[in-house]
């Protein structure tokens, strides 16, 4: 596994956090949100 495999395998859930990881491109998404910033995905 390359080093950015191995950083996201640690990656754990918090339903309450006020932020949350992108699964495409990894950038920051604030609670609420239901598109990411970065690269527009639509998460809901």
């Amino acid at each position: 596994m390359d080093p950015a495999q191995l950083a996201a395998q640690d990656a754990v859930v918090d339903l309450d956090a006020d932020l949350a990881t992108c699964p495409a491109c990894l950038g920051e998404i604030e609670k609420g949100n239901g598109r990411c910033p970065g690269c527009g995905l639509r998460l809901f």
